[in-house]
């Protein structure tokens, strides 16, 4: 979630606030991050979504640091803003673009799979990370994905790990 304070700041005012996480820290005890995150909601970028890109990629410019999206959808549309304003390709990863398999706005197999190799062909990783417990259609269609990308050639440029939630509920 972002702060309120940060909504209405251009992208050079982000990019300054971030640039000064990373060379003095955050917190009590100033912990330096080593990596940005970034993400957006849909496949349409907000204003405020293209600012935070748009200062992830000047931070990363300036300090060579590498950049995670997260991108349920619109991962194509992240990587393309971030390489419109000088981002290195091959220091990003995009984020759970699996999950566009499901949803209101779920793209077909084929336009995921289109848009998942874009993003490789760029230079860029993908990170694969909705791996349902369960043997279901949707599981095997982001496997299928996973093998789709490693059979193009881009094997080396996937990360493969899982997202975890548990849940403990009274009785059950």
């Amino acid at each position: 979630k972002v702060p309120g304070a940060y909504r209405n700041l251009d992208a050079d005012e982000l990019a300054f606030k971030l640039y000064n996480k990373f060379n003095y820290g955050m917190g009590k005890y100033k912990i330096k991050p080593s990596i940005i995150k970034v993400a957006s909601k849909y496949e349409k970028l907000s204003s405020f979504e293209k600012r935070a890109l748009r200062a992830s990629a000047m931070v990363q410019n300036k300090l060579n640091v590498p950049i995670a999206t997260h991108a349920i959808r619109g991962g194509r549309q992240q990587l393309e803003y971030l390489l419109e304003n000088g981002a290195n390709p091959s220091k990003i990863f995009i984020s759970h673009m699996e999950m566009g398999l499901k949803g209101k706005y779920k793209k077909t197999f084929n336009e995921l799979l289109s848009d998942m190799l874009w993003v490789l062909k760029q230079g860029s990783y993908i990170f694969f990370g909705d791996f349902t417990l369960r043997d279901t259609e949707y599981r095997r269609k982001v496997i299928s994905l996973l093998e789709n990308c490693v059979q193009n050639g881009f094997e080396n440029q996937i990360f493969i790990s899982t997202d975890t939630f548990w849940s403990v509920r009274r009785n059950r």
